[in-house]
Protein backbone atom coordinates (compact mmCIF):
# COMPACT_ATOMS: atom_id res chain seq x y z
CA UNK A 1 0.00 0.00 0.00
CA UNK A 2 1.38 3.49 -0.97
CA UNK A 3 -0.21 6.52 0.68
CA UNK A 4 0.19 9.68 -1.89
CA UNK A 5 -1.10 13.35 -1.77
CA UNK A 6 -4.18 13.98 -3.56
CA UNK A 7 -4.46 16.18 -6.33
CA UNK A 8 -3.42 16.09 -10.09
CA UNK A 9 0.29 16.40 -9.66
CA UNK A 10 2.59 14.26 -11.92
CA UNK A 11 3.78 12.11 -8.64
CA UNK A 12 0.28 11.56 -7.79
CA UNK A 13 -0.31 10.37 -11.99
CA UNK A 14 3.05 8.13 -11.29
CA UNK A 15 1.43 5.86 -8.31
CA UNK A 16 -1.59 6.19 -9.70
CA UNK A 17 -0.57 4.83 -13.03
CA UNK A 18 1.72 1.32 -10.73
CA UNK A 19 -1.13 0.99 -8.34
CA UNK A 20 -3.52 -2.15 -8.97
CA UNK A 21 -6.23 -0.42 -7.39
CA UNK A 22 -7.03 3.22 -5.79
CA UNK A 23 -8.34 3.80 -1.56
CA UNK A 24 -9.67 7.59 -1.23
CA UNK A 25 -9.53 9.13 1.80
CA UNK A 26 -11.32 12.37 2.68
CA UNK A 27 -12.68 14.74 5.21
CA UNK A 28 -16.26 15.84 4.85
CA UNK A 29 -15.10 19.47 3.96
CA UNK A 30 -15.30 21.41 0.57
CA UNK A 31 -12.16 21.46 -0.58
CA UNK A 32 -10.79 18.14 0.54
CA UNK A 33 -13.91 16.48 -1.34
CA UNK A 34 -13.15 17.95 -4.43
CA UNK A 35 -9.86 16.72 -3.99
CA UNK A 36 -10.41 13.53 -3.54
CA UNK A 37 -12.97 13.03 -6.65
CA UNK A 38 -10.37 14.64 -8.93
CA UNK A 39 -7.56 12.19 -7.47
CA UNK A 40 -10.06 9.33 -8.03
CA UNK A 41 -11.14 10.12 -11.88
CA UNK A 42 -7.61 10.43 -12.21
CA UNK A 43 -7.15 6.68 -10.52
CA UNK A 44 -9.86 5.45 -13.09
CA UNK A 45 -8.54 6.87 -15.95
CA UNK A 46 -5.25 5.40 -14.98
CA UNK A 47 -6.45 1.66 -14.70
CA UNK A 48 -6.83 1.84 -10.96
CA UNK A 49 -10.65 1.17 -10.00
CA UNK A 50 -11.44 3.18 -6.66
CA UNK A 51 -12.08 -0.01 -4.42
CA UNK A 52 -13.22 2.37 -1.20
CA UNK A 53 -13.56 5.94 -0.22
CA UNK A 54 -13.07 6.21 3.23
CA UNK A 55 -14.68 10.00 4.55
CA UNK A 56 -12.52 10.67 7.42
CA UNK A 57 -12.91 12.35 11.06
CA UNK A 58 -16.94 12.51 10.61
CA UNK A 59 -18.66 14.17 13.22
CA UNK A 60 -22.23 13.47 14.33
CA UNK A 61 -23.47 16.39 13.45
CA UNK A 62 -22.25 15.85 9.85
CA UNK A 63 -25.22 14.21 7.58
CA UNK A 64 -24.92 11.79 4.81
CA UNK A 65 -24.96 14.17 2.05
CA UNK A 66 -21.35 14.40 1.50
CA UNK A 67 -20.92 10.14 1.29
CA UNK A 68 -23.67 10.45 -0.64
CA UNK A 69 -22.37 12.97 -3.10
CA UNK A 70 -19.01 11.08 -3.46
CA UNK A 71 -21.08 7.88 -3.69
CA UNK A 72 -22.61 9.83 -6.43
CA UNK A 73 -19.65 11.18 -8.65
CA UNK A 74 -16.67 8.56 -7.91
CA UNK A 75 -19.12 5.17 -8.12
CA UNK A 76 -17.69 3.34 -5.25
CA UNK A 77 -18.94 3.05 -1.56
CA UNK A 78 -18.32 4.93 1.16
CA UNK A 79 -17.19 4.21 4.74
CA UNK A 80 -17.74 6.55 7.46
CA UNK A 81 -14.69 7.25 10.24
CA UNK A 82 -16.27 8.80 12.82
CA UNK A 83 -14.06 11.27 14.46
CA UNK A 84 -12.74 9.41 18.24
CA UNK A 85 -10.05 10.52 20.57
CA UNK A 86 -9.41 6.64 20.94
CA UNK A 87 -7.97 6.57 17.50
CA UNK A 88 -5.37 9.77 17.49
CA UNK A 89 -4.51 8.42 20.75
CA UNK A 90 -3.62 4.82 19.04
CA UNK A 91 -0.25 6.21 17.65
CA UNK A 92 1.91 3.54 15.62
CA UNK A 93 -0.72 0.72 17.06
CA UNK A 94 -3.36 -0.40 15.67
CA UNK A 95 -6.62 1.13 16.90
CA UNK A 96 -8.26 -2.94 18.01
CA UNK A 97 -5.23 -3.01 20.49
CA UNK A 98 -6.13 0.34 21.73
CA UNK A 99 -9.63 -0.09 22.17
CA UNK A 100 -11.76 -2.71 20.29
CA UNK A 101 -14.78 -1.45 21.19
CA UNK A 102 -14.02 2.01 19.09
CA UNK A 103 -16.19 2.18 15.76
CA UNK A 104 -13.45 3.00 13.54
CA UNK A 105 -12.30 -0.46 13.66
CA UNK A 106 -15.15 -2.12 12.26
CA UNK A 107 -15.13 1.03 9.57
CA UNK A 108 -11.36 -0.10 9.05
CA UNK A 109 -11.89 -3.35 8.47
CA UNK A 110 -14.91 -2.93 6.32
CA UNK A 111 -12.25 -1.05 3.89
CA UNK A 112 -10.10 -3.95 3.81
CA UNK A 113 -12.49 -6.42 3.03
CA UNK A 114 -13.63 -4.32 -0.08
CA UNK A 115 -10.02 -3.76 -1.02
CA UNK A 116 -9.53 -8.09 -0.73
CA UNK A 117 -12.85 -8.46 -2.57
CA UNK A 118 -12.26 -5.99 -5.61
CA UNK A 119 -8.07 -6.69 -5.75
CA UNK A 120 -10.06 -10.55 -6.32
CA UNK A 121 -12.09 -9.35 -8.80
CA UNK A 122 -8.97 -7.06 -10.58
CA UNK A 123 -6.15 -9.50 -10.41
CA UNK A 124 -5.80 -10.50 -13.95
CA UNK A 125 -6.57 -7.60 -15.52
CA UNK A 126 -4.89 -5.93 -18.69
CA UNK A 127 -5.08 -2.70 -20.11
CA UNK A 128 -2.92 0.05 -21.82
CA UNK A 129 -2.13 4.00 -19.85
CA UNK A 130 -1.61 6.86 -21.27
CA UNK A 131 0.35 9.14 -19.27
CA UNK A 132 1.54 12.64 -20.53
CA UNK A 133 2.65 11.62 -24.39
CA UNK A 134 4.70 8.51 -23.28
CA UNK A 135 2.36 4.78 -22.99
CA UNK A 136 2.88 2.58 -20.01
CA UNK A 137 1.70 -0.53 -21.21
CA UNK A 138 0.56 -2.80 -18.25
CA UNK A 139 0.13 -6.46 -19.57
CA UNK A 140 -0.44 -8.97 -16.38
CA UNK A 141 0.46 -8.06 -12.99
CA UNK A 142 3.53 -10.11 -13.11
CA UNK A 143 4.87 -8.39 -16.42
CA UNK A 144 4.95 -5.15 -15.08
CA UNK A 145 8.87 -4.76 -13.80
CA UNK A 146 9.37 -0.96 -14.64
CA UNK A 147 11.79 1.23 -11.98
CA UNK A 148 8.76 3.05 -11.40
CA UNK A 149 6.36 -0.21 -10.82
CA UNK A 150 9.09 -1.82 -8.37
CA UNK A 151 6.70 -1.64 -5.07
CA UNK A 152 4.99 -4.12 -6.52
Amino acid sequence: MIDCPVGLARDVGVVLACSDLAVLVTVPERPALVDGLRTGRLATELGSPVAAIALNLVTRDCDDRFAEWLTAHVGSDVTTIERDDAVAQSRWLPVAEVDSSVRAVEAYRSIAERLRRTHDRFANRRGVIQTDSAYLRLQAREEVRGPSCSSR
